[in-house]
């Protein structure tokens, strides 16, 4: 699928076909949100950082199947405030969310990643976050945070694990 380079459109985009045949993205740079759900056929687009608009604001990834950390490149999306990762958009065991990384990301939502068994923040990642939900990923087994990001963890039934920082509240669904 070829998008027109000078689109500039403020709804978002989404992209919904099953198996998705995509080439990079990077040229639509007033593109600020973005949703693609299906198989990536080319997973670079995701996974290197001249694939994606570096004007994202908002990005969701359903049934990607992606194999690699998408993390990696992600962080580097300095203007993304908003990030969904749903039902199996990632097929790997673990994400790590480097020093630094996401620097303006507020809300960090991940579902159905059932491979998923670590997730890792090091220091100074997610900086500015306020809600970060973990739903339904069954093999998560260890969520490490340095204790510096004044992050605190809360298990609710339903294998539900949210962490959250400067809100008093914790937003679940069962």
């Amino acid at each position: 699928m070829v998008l027109d380079e000078g689109l500039v459109t403020s709804r978002p985009i989404e992209i919904s076909m099953g198996l998705l045949q995509l080439e990079p993205l990077s040229g639509l740079e007033n593109l600020s949100r973005l949703e693609l759900s299906g198989v990536i056929d080319n997973p670079s687009i995701i996974v290197n950082t001249n694939g994606l608009p570096q004007n994202l604001t908002r990005l969701t990834l359903v049934d990607s199947a992606l194999m690699d950390d998408p993390m990696p490149v992600l962080q580097k999306l300095h203007n993304l405030r908003s990030l969904y990762l749903n039902d199996r958009s990632y097929m790997g065991s673990s994400m790590v969310c480097s020093k630094g990384g996401f620097p303006q990301l507020l809300v960090l939502k991940m579902s159905f990643l059932f491979n998923l068994k670590e997730l890792i923040l090091e220091e100074q990642a997610l900086q500015k976050i306020v809600e970060l939900e973990i739903v339904n990923c069954r093999s998560l087994k260890a969520a490490m945070v340095n204790e510096t990001q004044n992050l605190y963890a809360c298990k609710v039934p339903g294998s539900i694990t949210c962490l959250y920082q400067r809100i008093e509240w914790c937003w679940t669904k069962i």
